[in-house]
C-alpha cells in the first residue's frame, strides 16, 4: 500500500515536472523576443541621450540594455552595449570631456542638427516606434504633472523632438507657451520660441522657421542675454544657410565671430565654424572651407564627446565641402565616421559600405541636393567595382541607384547612357564564379 503510494506521488512529480518543462520551453522563443526589444529600447534611448550630451542618463540606459542582452546570452549585443559603455567610461575621464560637461551645465545651448539630422529612413521609424510605445506610458504621467511647468513642458517637446513625431513636439511646445503665459518670463519664452523655430526647420519651413527666430530675438529684449543672441543668431545664420541665402548667413557668422561669447566658449566657436565652413563652400572657396571644417572635426570630440551627433555633423558638412571641392575619395573617410557614430554600422565590409554610401545618397535626394546624392552613388559603385570587377552584374544594382540620382539632377543625357549600361551587364555581366 505505502510502494503504490510513493509510486504515485513520484509519477505525480515527473508528470509535474514534465508539464514545466513543456510550458517552459514553449515560452523560451516569447521571453527571448520580450528581452530583444527590451535591449533595443534600452539601447535607442541611451542613443539619443548620448548624442545629445546627457552622458550620465545615457550610461544608465546603456547598462539596462546589458542587463538584459546577458538575460538571453546574446553575446553579440552584449559586445554592442559593452563597447559603447566603455567609449562613455573614457568620455568622463577627468579632462577628456569637458565640452560635454559644458554642454550639460549649459542647457541653453542648443545646437539645430543639419537637415540630414532630422530625416528619417525606414529602420529609424522602427527603432523610433518601439521606443515610443515603451515611453508613452512615461511621457503621459509626466504631461498630467507638467501641464501648468512651461520648463517641463518644454524637456517633454525635446523628447518628442528626439524621436522624430514633430507634431507631438509643435504641441508641447505651444502649451509650455501657454502654461508661460502669465509667469512674466520673458527668457522662457524665447525659448519656446526657438523650439518652435527649430520644429520647423526640421519640417524644412525654412522661411516660418526665420520668422520665429526673427520673433525670439524682439522677445529677448526684454531680458537680455549675450550667450541666447549669439545662439539665435547662429540659428538664424543656420536657416538662411540651408534656405540659399548664403551672403546673409556668412554676414551673421562674420558678426558672430567678433563676440566675447564666442571666444570663450569653444561650443559656440565650433558652431559658427561648421555654419560658416558650409557658406563658404558653397560660394566655391574650398580651401578655406575646408581648412575651417577640418577644425570643426578636431575640436567636436573634445567638446562633445567621440559617438556624439554634433562629430558626426563635423564629419559629414567636411565630407560635402570635400565633395563640392571635388576631392571625393577623400570624402570617403568621412562618412565612414558618419555611419559609425550615427547609424553604428560596421563599416568594414564592402558589400556594407556600398549600401550605406547608396543608402546616403538617398537622403541627399530627398533634400534636392543632387550633386552630392550623385557622388555617393559613384563612391559606392567604385567600391563594388573593386570588389567584383567592373563587368560584375553585382554592380548592376548600383549603376541603377546612379542612375536615379542621375534623373533626379535632370541629367538625362547620362541617364540614358547609364541605362545602356545597366543592359549590357544584365546582358553580359561576369557570374560569382567568374563566367559569362
Amino acid at each position: 500500500m505505502r510502494r503504490g503510494r510513493t509510486q504515485y506521488v513520484v509519477a505525480t512529480l515527473v508528470f509535474t515536472l514534465l508539464i514545466a518543462l513543456t510550458i517552459g520551453f514553449s515560452l523560451l522563443p516569447w521571453i527571448g523576443e520580450y528581452h530583444l526589444r527590451a535591449w533595443e529600447k534600452y539601447q535607442t534611448v541611451g542613443d539619443r541621450a548620448r548624442m545629445d550630451g546627457l552622458l550620465e542618463k545615457s550610461e544608465s540606459y546603456y547598462r539596462a540594455a546589458l542587463i538584459e542582452a546577458q538575460k538571453i546570452g546574446d553575446r553579440k549585443r552584449v559586445g554592442i552595449t559593452s563597447q559603447y559603455l566603455a567609449s562613455l567610461r573614457s568620455l568622463n575621464e577627468p579632462g577628456q570631456n569637458a565640452g560635454s560637461v559644458t554642454q550639460r551645465a549649459d542647457r541653453e545651448f542648443l545646437v539645430w542638427g543639419s537637415p540630414l539630422d532630422y530625416l528619417v529612413g525606414g529602420k529609424q521609424k522602427r527603432r523610433h516606434k518601439n521606443l515610443e510605445m515603451a515611453m508613452r506610458p512615461l511621457l503621459e504621467r509626466e504631461h498630467a504633472t507638467a501641464i501648468d511647468s512651461p520648463e517641463r513642458l518644454i524637456d517633454l517637446g525635446d523628447s518628442q523632438m528626439q524621436m522624430f513625431k514633430y507634431d507631438n513636439a509643435k504641441e508641447l511646445y505651444r502649451q509650455a507657451g501657454d502654461a508661460n503665459a502669465n509667469k512674466n518670463a520673458p527668457f522662457v519664452e524665447v525659448k519656446i520660441i526657438d523650439r518652435l523655430a527649430q520644429v520647423e526647420f526640421a519640417e524644412q519651413h525654412y522661411k516660418v522657421a526665420q520668422e520665429y527666430v526673427d520673433q525670439a530675438l524682439q522677445v529677448l529684449r526684454l531680458a537680455p542675454s549675450r550667450d541666447m543672441e549669439i545662439l539665435l543668431l547662429l540659428h538664424k545664420a543656420q536657416t538662411l544657410a540651408e534656405s540659399g541665402h548664403v551672403p546673409e548667413a556668412k554676414a551673421i557668422c562674420r558678426q558672430i565671430m567678433e563676440s566675447s561669447v564666442v571666444q570663450e566658449k569653444p561650443p559656440y566657436k565650433w558652431y559658427v565654424d561648421v555654419i560658416l565652413g558650409q557658406c563658404v563652400s558653397t560660394s566655391g572657396h574650398h580651401q578655406r572651407a575646408l581648412q575651417l571644417l577640418q577644425a570643426c572635426t578636431l575640436s567636436a570630440p573634445k567638446l562633445f564627446g567621440e559617438l556624439s551627433r554634433n562629430t558626426a555633423r563635423s564629419y559629414e558638412t567636411l565630407g560635402e565641402a570635400l565633395i563640392q571641392a571635388g576631392r571625393q575619395d577623400e570624402a570617403y573617410a568621412c562618412y565612414q565616421k558618419v555611419f559609425q557614430i550615427r547609424d553604428q554600422q560596421d563599416t568594414s565590409g564592402k558589400e556594407t559600405k556600398a549600401k550605406l554610401f547608396v543608402y546616403e545618397s538617398f537622403r541627399y535626394t530627398s533634400l534636392k541636393r543632387h550633386n552630392i546624392a550623385i557622388a555617393l552613388c559613384e563612391l559606392a559603385l567604385k567600391k563594388r567595382q573593386e570588389q567584383f570587377g567592373v563587368n560584375h552584374r553585382k554592380t548592376t544594382s548600383l549603376v541603377g541607384h546612379l542612375k536615379t540620382a542621375v534623373e533626379g539632377a535632370k541629367d538625362f543625357t547620362r541617364a540614358k547612357q547609364l541605362q545602356r549600361r545597366i543592359e549590357q551587364l544584365l546582358s553580359t555581366g561576369e557570374t560569382d564564379a567568374g563566367g559569362k
